[in-house]
């Protein structure tokens, strides 16, 4: 109905003014509000904006990121026979966060990663063994949100990865040679790790577990700290 300028508002604008007020009370007859032309205009206008808000959030939720990270290891190899100390090297590479729900997403990626241990060969004598593979890990990765920039994460998956080069030697014998002459260059396994995601940057732990008998049955175990940044995908 219209008078002198006036609208007395109707069920639309009822369901107007509840969307954003979340007031029932305003159904009541006696509650009925008199808007004019330009306060309806502005609902509906506050409307639209809403439902562009949600729609930019559900969208940022799932656009692809690409990231850089690098980290610290500590690496050793362990079975029946061989039984390594722990060495530390470092890792660098890249990696894809490709959303699959609002919560899960999958995470290949490609770094270079040291390896290797050390072994005793009788008092005050080592090898050092370092082995520098190529790895790629396909991770499943479940995100949790803590607040609007900043969520936590559980990560697991195998890795595959591939001796490019490695060194063996020994300070007190002079001897040297390549470790991929002796050990296996192929090895795969699993990867299971936690992360920390503050706005664009990333910080995390994980651990590789591998599956192939290296050496006399020995396996690959790594323990990796990481930082690293995201860029989304336009």
């Amino acid at each position: 109905h219209q008078k002198e300028g006036l609208i007395i508002s109707n069920s639309f604008d009822n369901l107007l003014y509840l969307g954003f007020n979340f007031d029932r009370s305003y159904l009541a007859p006696e509650n009925m509000l008199v808007k004019t032309k330009g306060e309806l205009n502005a609902n509906a206008t506050d409307l639209i904006m809403f439902c562009y808000a949600q729609d930019s959030d559900a969208e940022a939720k799932f656009r692809q990121k690409v990231g850089i990270q690098f980290g610290y290891n500590c690496s050793t190899i362990n079975g029946s026979v061989v039984y390594g100390k722990m060495k530390t090297g470092v890792n660098v590479g890249v990696t894809a966060d490709i959303p699959l729900t609002d919560k899960w997403l999958l995470r290949p990626g490609i770094s270079l990663t040291m390896k290797g241990f050390q072994m005793e060969i009788g008092k005050d004598n080592f090898y050092n063994k370092d082995f520098n593979f190529l790895e790629m890990p396909v991770l499943a990765v479940y995100q949790k949100g803590v607040s609007d920039n900043c969520s936590v994460e559980l990560q697991c998956g195998p890795y595959f990865s591939y001796g490019l080069f490695g060194k063996s030697d020994s300070p007190s014998y002079y001897y040297k040679e390549n470790t991929f002459s002796v050990y296996k260059s192929f090895d795969w396994g699993a990867n299971f790790g936690v992360g920390l995601n503050v706005f664009r940057f990333y910080i995390g732990a994980s651990y590789d577990f591998g599956f192939v008998s290296v050496i006399h049955h020995a396996l690959h175990h790594c323990i990796m700290a990481n930082v690293g940044y995201r860029f989304w995908c336009e």
